[in-house]
Formats: C-alpha cells, sequence, structure tokens
C-alpha cells in the first residue's frame, strides 16, 4: 500500500498566495504601497495648484474689467460734463437777449437826424411820458423766466414798466422798471395777463399818454419819432376808443378757428378749450366770425373809458380760470360784444415790431399739454 505524503508546506504557501490576493482585491487600501499613495497626493496637490491659478487668474482678469470699467464710466462722465457746457454755451449763443437803445431826442446829435424838439415840451414830457412799453413774466424760478431785452432809454418820452412776481434781488431786468405784483390767481398765465389788460389800474401806467403792450419775444422799433406819433394818433382818437390793434396776420376764422389752432399749436388742452365754447355759444351775442386780433401786441390810451371798459369785461370772465387760459378767442368776443373797432396801425407790421429767437421765450416755449404746467 502507497501512502501519499501531507502537503502541509504546499497548502499553506497556497494559502499565504490567496489571503495575499485578497488583501490586494478585498482590502487593498488600508495596504496600498508608499510609492502609490504619495503619487496620489501629488495629483490632488497638483490639481489644487491649477485651480487656485486659475481662480487667482480669473480675479486678475475681472478686477482688470472693473478698472477699465470704472475708467470708461469717468470719461463718459466727463465728455457728459463737456457737452452739457458746449449745449449751454448753445443756448446762451441762441438765446442770448439783445438789447434796444433809445437816445434822447433832445441832445445836439439829435439834430444830424433831423429830430428838433423844443425844451419846454422835454421837460413837459418828463412829467407825463409819451410812451409806455409794457410787458409780463412771471414764474416760481428765474430760469423760467422769459429773456427781456437790455434796454438803454436815454429818452425823457419813453418808459419800460415790466410786470413780474420777482423782486430785482431775485431778477435782474436791466432797463425795466418793475411793478411787483402779488395777486391771488392759481396759473401763472392769469397773473401775465392782469398787466397786460389791466396795467392801466396802475398809478405809473396811468401818467403814460399812451400804452404799448408787448409780448416778451418782441422787439420795437427804435425809430422814437414814429411812436411818439402812434402817440398822438391814440390820444386824438375822435371814436373815443383809443386803442390801436392789428387783425391777426392769419386770418383766423373767427373763434372756432382760433381754437382749432389753438389746439393744433398745443397752446391749451381740451377740455379748456371745449368748456370756453360752451361758454360761448350759451351767450346770445356770440358770433363765430368775429374778427380775431393779434394780441402779442396793442397800444390803447390808459385813460380811455372804452378801452376800460372792455378790458374790465375781458378780466371778469378770464380770471375765474375756469375754461381757456389763451385770450385771443375771449378778447375777439368781447370787441364784438362791445361793438369795437381798433385803430389801424399807419404802417406795415415789421416797421413796428421785431422778434427775437424763439429761445427768448420761457416755459418750454409756452407749450403746455396739461393744467399744471400753468400753476403757479
Amino acid at each position: 500500500m502507497l501512502h501519499r505524503k501531507p502537503q502541509h508546506h504546499n497548502d499553506h504557501h497556497y494559502n499565504n498566495s490567496n489571503s495575499n490576493n485578497n488583501n490586494h482585491t478585498n482590502g487593498g487600501a488600508y495596504h496600498q504601497s508608499p510609492k502609490r499613495n504619495n503619487a496620489l497626493q501629488l495629483s490632488i496637490s497638483e490639481d489644487h495648484d491649477v485651480k487656485k491659478t486659475l481662480n487667482q487668474s480669473a480675479m486678475r482678469r475681472r478686477k482688470t474689467l472693473y478698472k477699465r470699467i470704472r475708467v470708461v464710466v469717468a470719461i463718459m462722465g466727463i465728455l457728459a460734463l463737456l457737452y452739457k457746457g458746449y449745449l449751454e454755451g448753445c443756448r446762451y449763443m441762441l438765446a442770448r437777449v439783445p438789447s434796444i437803445t433809445f437816445e434822447n431826442p433832445d441832445d445836439d446829435s439829435s439834430q444830424l437826424r433831423g429830430v428838433v424838439y423844443n425844451e419846454s415840451d422835454a421837460d413837459a414830457m418828463i412829467i407825463q411820458p409819451e410812451v409806455c412799453f409794457i410787458t409780463a413774466s412771471y414764474s416760481k424760478k428765474k430760469k423760467e423766466m422769459d429773456k427781456l431785452l437790455v434796454v438803454n432809454n436815454k429818452s425823457p418820452y419813453l418808459r419800460f414798466y415790466l410786470f413780474t412776481n420777482l423782486k430785482d434781488k431775485e431778477w435782474s431786468t436791466p432797463g425795466w422798471t418793475k411793478i411787483v405784483t402779488n395777486l391771488n390767481y392759481r396759473r401763472i398765465i392769469t397773473h401775465s395777463r392782469y398787466g397786460k389788460f389791466l396795467g392801466w389800474k396802475e398809478p405809473q401806467i396811468k401818467e403814460c399818454k399812451s400804452v404799448f403792450y408787448m409780448d416778451a419775444c418782441l422787439r420795437p422799433s427804435e425809430n422814437q419819432t414814429m411812436w411818439r406819433e402812434f402817440a398822438e394818433i391814440i390820444a386824438n382818437d375822435e371814436t373815443g376808443v383809443g386803442l390801436m390793434q392789428w387783425p391777426h396776420q392769419k386770418n383766423r376764422s373767427g373763434v372756432i378757428g382760433e381754437f382749432l389752432a389753438i389746439k393744433y399749436s398745443r397752446k391749451d388742452i381740451d377740455a379748456n378749450i371745449v368748456k370756453s365754447l360752451q361758454w360761448m355759444i350759451a351767450q346770445d351775442d356770440l358770433d363765430t366770425n368775429a374778427l380775431i386780433y393779434m394780441n402779442e401786441n396793442f397800444g390803447y390810451d390808459p385813460n380811455s373809458e372804452t378801452f376800460q371798459k372792455v378790458s374790465q369785461a375781458f378780466w371778469d370772465r378770464y380770471s375765474l380760470e375756469e375754461d381757456s387760459w389763451r385770450d385771443q378767442p375771449l378778447w375777439a368776443f368781447m370787441m364784438h360784444r362791445y361793438n369795437i373797432t381798433p385803430i389801424p396801425y399807419p404802417v406795415e407790421y415789421k416797421k413796428v415790431w421785431q422778434r427775437n429767437n424763439g429761445r427768448s421765450l420761457g416755459h418750454d416755449g409756452h407749450i403746455y399739454t396739461s393744467e399744471k404746467d400753468v400753476l403757479f
């Protein structure tokens, strides 16, 4: 009988080999070699360094971008300021206020122009000026005021009066004598119409032989002799009206046509126009074809009872501030109601008045889109 030798050694070797294989497959994490572990750690460290470098690079790019943006914004701000200054300069050049000069006709130099007056007449005219120019401008802020002519008046026969709410320290108006009012009306326009139609109530204006109202955008002729002749015509008016005024040059077709022009030029709002028409239609003496006059300028005798009557009647309705703030339609209505025909100017318009540039007007060129635009 053969006996097989025990395989203790080989079995032990097999078991050890098996054990080593199990260690690598099942529990190898706990028995990794130092070299492999160091390589893994080095790889993780390198990844972290790369990410850190990328983050730092991104931060530097962002900082550079922010700096550039700040520089661009700063440059744009500077350019905006320069452009604003440029625009202001352009506005100043376009809206710079022209000046007007009236010499004393009693100076010796006046003889060179063929104008000679007696000394006694000059003394008399100092007491009562022959021609008084009046205008009106109202606002809470100086910058919204109309830009008036700078007047250099050396003539004893002329006066220049400004109806306004701002005193000299608030608004300088060279050459104009201010009549500062403190009226209780909601609309700025109503304040300005007081001097236009009821200026004759003021003591300074009553002293004038004749008064010529002018919108702030107008410039009167420097022909002093012509104005004195106008004053004589008004004072000697046989009809007793004492009013010199042009019919509207654009031939408005009555009050309806005037209101349409007001609407298209945005000088009033629709609600006010409708209210004015409703009131006029309710009047027995409405004539829709009543002649429309140019209210931007007119001359009158401040002591004419006829002019005082019609202007007061106009004011009694207008000052209620219930409808249109435009004065041409209501003035035409009142002129027809009192059967008044003004004295025509004896010369053409352009020889009497000239216009300043459009930027001389305040309140955005007197364009209104809502009631709040005219509130005081």
